[in-house]
Formats: structure tokens, C-alpha cells, sequence
């Protein structure tokens, strides 16, 4: 075997695709932010370029519990595709540094596609004595396997879906966690993490709105010990979206996210679930908790942006 090649990885061409779904209707593909989403709690109509009006939780759903190549649920979260080019030679290892290719430096890759062209050399990604893929390693080799008397040298398409999160994004990096589980069809971590994700980014707004009106140890104190996660989704969030004309959390979604708080419960309290876990809950419980992130996140930003009491001296809990 030829040794590592690194001088035959011409940048061609690259690509770098943001989240995007699908129009159900046409086909076209439509961005997936965090603004579509405000604009589907505002009760804002989503219309694709074609004209036709779609629903975005029956989209996004759709999208997750399809997992079109493996990489549906990675596009939901907010994963980007970066797509590109490289040369590979026969019998010979090549260098391949994803940072050169639109994949930021701290990345975490959730799916690799590897598409040789023509009759040129099969792309294999090499690896050492122990076959553990690093989802953070941002450097791969790939081995160009010749059968017969094919071609030297070929071209090989590459698909790198991938996202970065940043350290003070808890919910986010739960996300990822949770789509993660649930592309390896671990759906009893994939609950865990779905409902923790969920969960940070709601009582985060509600924390915001309740230190309003109390001091830090009390909000702690009483949405710990009084209003827990099931009060905050069942009773708080309405009160708050009210207070500060914040739009509601669609009902469908509230109980689905309960649905998952409850599942999440058994798993953590008895080990399993009551009963097996299908693809379609685990679609579901993960689209909610898609949903429940970003609607925190925009509760938050409205409650932060307000105008409204400013938080008073109450004494802290005793």
C-alpha cells in the first residue's frame, strides 16, 4: 500500500446546504429556521414558491419520521450539508480535512456519504485497528479500492451533514443528542434526551417570566419544588404567553410534549416504557420537542424584550 497521499485533494467544488425541508407539493426545497418557526406560532400561513400552503409540524413530522437517508431528523434539528468533490487514487490513502470544505473547526459530522463516479477507484473511509467512528474528528482518510483493470485515479462525490453548537446551548446540544438516538433506533435515550431538550428551553422562558416578580433563590425554589415541568407546560406557559402577548404553544404540540414528559417518566422512574416504542412515537416525541425548543426559545426572547413589572426584592425562600 501506497503511503498517505495529502497532494491530490483538489478543492473542486463545495457546497454548503442549510436545514431544509421539503414542499409537499411541488418538491421544491424550503429553508428550516428558527424564524419559520416563530411565523408558525404566530399562525402566519407558510406558503412554498409553487403557492402551496402547508402545515409546518405535518412537514417537519413527515420529515423526521421519514428520515430520507438517514439524515431527515439531522435536517430537522438544524443540521447543514456540505456537499463536494475530491481525487482519489488507487491504492493509495487520501487526506480528507473537512474544514476545507465548509465543515466548521468543533463540528460534530451526523452523516457521511461517500459516492464514487464513473469507473474510477471505490472510496473507502480507512481506519485503524479499533473501527470507532469520532463524530467530532474532522480529518478522515479514504482508501481508493481498484477492482480489475479500472481506472487509477477517480472522482468521488461527498455529503457531510453536520452541525455546531455552541456550550451555553444545553437544549440544542440535547437535540442532537436525541436525533442522534434516534437515527441508531434508540428510542428509550432518544425520549431522555428529546424531553431534557424541550424541557431546558421551556423552563428557561418560564424562569425568565417568574423572576419578574420574584428574586432568584425563590424562582429557583418554586418552579423546583411547586411549579415542576408538568405545571409549567400544563398551567405557566399559557398564564405567560398571555401576560406578554406572547403567541400560544398549539395545543397538539403542548400534549404531545406532556405525552413525552410521561414517557420519559417511566423510562426514568421503572427502566422501560409501559409499552415498546415505535419509530412513529419516537417521530413524534422528537418533533415535539423540535417544536417545544424553539417555541422556548421565542417565549424567551419576547419575555427578555418586554417591558413589563421588573423583578421585585421578595425574600428568598426559606
Amino acid at each position: 500500500m501506497e503511503e498517505t497521499d495529502t497532494a491530490v485533494l483538489p478543492r473542486i467544488a463545495t457546497e454548503t446546504f442549510p436545514p431544509w425541508v421539503v414542499c409537499p407539493q411541488c418538491n421544491r426545497v424550503a429553508a428550516n429556521g428558527h424564524d419559520v418557526f416563530v411565523k408558525y406560532f404566530e399562525g402566519h400561513a407558510l406558503v412554498c414558491g409553487c403557492g402551496h400552503e402547508f402545515d409546518w409540524w405535518d412537514t417537519l413530522l413527515e420529515q423526521v419520521t421519514e428520515h430520507f437517508m438517514l439524515r431527515g431528523a439531522f435536517e430537522a434539528i438544524g443540521a447543514s450539508t456540505s456537499v463536494f468533490e475530491i481525487e482519489v487514487k488507487a491504492d493509495a490513502n487520501v487526506e480528507l480535512d473537512f474544514r476545507k470544505f465548509g465543515v466548521p473547526d468543533g463540528a460534530r459530522i451526523l452523516w457521511l456519504n461517500y459516492t464514487g463516479y464513473g469507473e474510477g477507484p471505490s472510496p473507502i473511509e480507512f481506519h485503524g485497528n479499533t473501527p470507532h467512528q469520532r463524530p467530532y474528528d474532522l480529518r478522515r482518510f479514504i482508501y481508493g479500492a481498484r477492482w480489475g483493470r479500472l481506472p487509477a485515479v477517480g472522482r468521488v462525490g461527498v455529503a457531510a451533514t453536520w452541525i455546531k453548537t455552541d456550550e451555553d446551548e444545553a437544549a440544542i446540544s440535547q437535540l442532537v443528542t436525541a436525533a442522534v438516538s434516534y437515527s441508531d433506533a434508540d428510542y428509550r435515550s432518544m425520549v431522555l434526551a428529546a424531553n431534557i431538550a424541550a424541557e431546558t428551553s421551556i423552563t428557561r422562558a418560564v424562569a425568565a417570566a417568574v423572576a419578574r416578580y420574584a428574586n432568584k433563590d425563590t424562582t429557583r425554589a418554586f418552579l423546583a419544588d411547586a411549579a415542576t415541568y408538568s405545571y409549567q407546560l400544563k398551567v405557566l406557559l399559557p398564564m405567560i404567553a398571555d401576560l406578554f402577548r406572547s403567541p400560544q404553544l398549539p395545543e397538539h404540540i403542548r400534549q404531545r410534549l406532556d405525552a413525552l414528559r410521561r414517557l420519559r417518566n417511566e423510562i426514568a422512574h421503572e427502566g422501560k416504557a409501559k409499552r415498546p416504542i415505535s419509530q412513529a412515537d419516537a417521530g413524534n416525541g422528537l418533533t415535539a420537542a423540535i417544536f417545544g425548543e424553539h417555541y422556548g426559545r421565542l417565549l424567551h426572547s419576547v419575555v427578555s424584550s418586554s417591558e413589563g413589572a421588573a423583578p421585585c426584592s421578595a425574600p428568598s425562600a426559606g
